[in-house]
């Protein structure tokens, strides 16, 4: 239990820092084509994960918990958000994009998804660690 929380963690701390050096490069580079392309891969397999390890631990508790599963029908409403708007962002400075534009919609991701990273850190992950806890 605490090994797939703390590799989130792990994860979710690497992603910010692979965003604050995406933030560096110029987007029009190949170099900073690379670095969205690999921030790309890392957030898909990333969500994989959680969808195979994660959230499926938290929706059987739900089914028994009306209060964990409000909770969760928020945080999806949310991620669905979120990925829309990441995939369209990945989508769009894959195809190469303004340098302007850049800035202002990878300040938006970045703000989105630390809130998000925190949120799901202070929240799901507590819920989780309850229901692994009374499974120990």
């Amino acid at each position: 239990m605490a090994d797939i929380l703390e590799r989130l963690k792990e994860e979710h701390q690497l992603m910010l820092k692979n965003l604050h050096d995406l933030e560096k490069v110029n987007i029009i580079t190949p170099e900073g084509h690379q670095k969205v392309l690999s921030l790309k891969d890392f957030f898909m397999t990333h969500l994989q994960e959680e969808d195979n390890d994660f959230y499926p631990v938290l929706k059987e508790a739900a089914q028994k918990d009306s209060r964990l599963e409000g909770i969760l029908d928020l945080f999806d409403e949310n991620m669905k958000e979120i990925s829309d708007f990441a995939f369209e962002f990945f989508n769009k400075y894959l195809k190469g994009a303004i340098e302007f534009e850049f800035r202002q919609d990878f300040q938006k991701l970045y703000a989105t998804l630390k809130t998000r990273i925190l949120r799901e850190e202070e929240v799901l992950h507590a819920e989780f660690a309850k229901i692994k806890g009374k499974g120990a």
